[in-house]
């Protein structure tokens, strides 16, 4: 008898195995063959290094994942060809489907991204992935969790209510290795102090939300997120209380006295802004899946559109209601006045898109520059915030402009974006750490992971797994609904 239920248990056992490696070969996304870093040359080309005078007529060498040389060559395959540095997504999430993502930002020339904060260990591992070659990616540069006070207002950010546990838990992050420390809305003065002598001490920028209740001038922050600092600091348990809607009405109710203190600021401490407007944008228009939808969300698995872009998924804290949404419409007509202050006052601006949420890894940084034309940069500006700004703060010397030493990662156009935005569909070849693609390779990668996400069983499994994951995330807040 012992015998024969021993066998049950084991084939049961073994059935069970059986149909764990089933779907988890079935979730697996397709593998493609990437390239080896190669020794390359890119010869008669243009160099756009933007913000300075283009270089006609080079000739660029690649070898070992870095820029070797630049020399005259007046003539070759590459003349009357562009080559600029690739772009950086200053502001994405690594998510459930980063190795699609990965594709996607490539065959839009974005070679480098800066993850401001993600929930697990996703983040370090794609990290590594993308680095090593394993899949095709950008550069990645991860801050690890947001730190926020008790209760939080983020779902999967670590709660450090005392200036004790802020020092250990930033400590902690930069012991596992993260290359920022993000800060996030109801952390206390105090315990934000902590953090930045933390990340003075061991030289990791801190970045993030400029907490509800802190000034910008004494956040002691590097990088600021979405234009947060405008409004006038408030009580954590008003921002609790009112959630995202709050915020924006102050911000729509920010005088002209506040917004010229906010430049002025930003300058003197060199403070850097992401302002996202793609974001604001895309939360205002607030279509996902929907008729009428952009056509580039066509680019992005079903479940993404009807799981993660519904509005039930959001966080209690980031739901709207009519006087946020009202808020929301004022707030996109000045923010071209908010970034002009900031260009005008010195301030730099990074380009940052928070992709996936709501809206397209890759196209979406596209999108982001010609709203920064659209607020008064010229179309050279907007790409200096895609790639020489953000690269000087990410790796000086190494990343954001083509130069002898720097990382091989580059992208050639037919014609030149830096003269008109548009140009940026012009783009032919990506380079990733001396890796080399081609348009049409990424094209077909890009549409081999589509129908993968979008096979029967797999849309209907992530969509499932989509939603647990939100579902514990949004049990970890615990502000009431504004």
């Amino acid at each position: 008898m012992l015998t024969w239920l021993k066998r049950v248990v084991l084939a049961l056992g073994m059935l069970l195995m059986g149909v764990v490696l089933v779907v988890y070969l079935a979730l697996r996304p397709p593998r493609f063959s990437i390239p080896e870093p190669a020794r390359l040359e890119f010869l008669g080309v243009t160099i756009v290094n933007p913000g300075e005078p283009p270089l006609v007529g080079r000739r660029v060498l690649i070898e070992g994942g870095k820029i070797a040389e630049i020399t005259e060559a007046a003539d070759g395959p590459h003349r009357g060809k562009f080559l600029l540095p690739g772009l950086v997504d200053h502001h994405i999430h690594v998510s459930l489907l980063s190795d699609h993502a990965g594709l996607l930002l490539l065959r839009h020339g974005v070679t480098a991204i800066r993850d401001p904060g993600t929930p697990g260990q996703a983040v370090m591992e794609y990290r590594k992935a993308w680095r090593q070659g394993e899949l095709a990616g950008p550069r990645l540069y991860a801050c690890g969790l947001p730190l926020e006070g008790d209760p939080p207002t983020f779902g999967g950010a670590l709660v450090v209510g005392t200036t004790t546990l802020a020092r250990q838990r930033a400590m902690e992050q930069v012991a596992e290795g993260v290359d920022c420390l993000k800060v996030y809305n109801t952390l206390r003065l105090d315990a934000l102090e902590e953090v930045t002598r933390v990340g003075k001490r061991l030289d990791v920028p801190v970045v993030g939300h400029v907490p509800v209740a802190v000034e910008l001038g004494a956040s002691g922050l590097s990088a600021v997120e979405h234009l947060t600092g405008l409004p006038a600091p408030y009580t954590e348990l008003e921002a609790r209380t009112e959630g995202l809607s709050g915020w924006l009405v102050r911000f729509s109710e920010a005088d002209d006295a506040r917004l010229r203190h906010f430049a002025r600021v930003s300058a003197a401490q060199k403070i850097a802004h992401t302002p996202t407007l793609v974001l604001w944008h895309a939360m205002h228009d607030r279509r996902g899946s929907s008729e009428g939808a952009p056509k580039e969300h066509a680019l992005m698995p079903s479940f993404v559109r009807e799981v993660l872009w519904d509005d039930a998924a959001l966080p209690t804290y980031y739901r709207l209601d009519d006087r946020g949404q009202a808020a929301l419409a004022t707030m996109l007509a000045r923010t071209a006045t908010v970034v002009q202050a900031l260009e005008r006052a010195g301030a730099p601006i990074l380009a940052g898109t928070d992709a996936p949420t709501r809206v397209v890894p890759g196209h979406s940084l596209w999108r982001e520059l010609s709203l920064l034309e659209e607020a008064g940069l010229s179309a050279e500006e907007a790409l200096v915030a895609a790639t020489v700004a953000p690269g000087a703060r990410l790796a000086p010397g190494k990343l954001g402009r083509i130069q002898v030493g720097a990382f091989a990662d580059l992208a050639l156009f037919a014609n030149n974006p830096a003269q008109n935005l548009s140009q940026l569909e012009s783009i032919e070849e990506v380079v990733v750490a001396g890796r080399r693609y081609t348009r049409s390779e990424l094209d077909l990668m890009v549409r081999s992971s589509l129908e993968h996400y979008d096979g029967w069983f797999v849309s209907r499994a992530w969509a499932f797994i989509a939603r647990g994951v939100l579902r514990t995330m949004n049990a970890q807040v615990s502000a009431p609904a504004p």
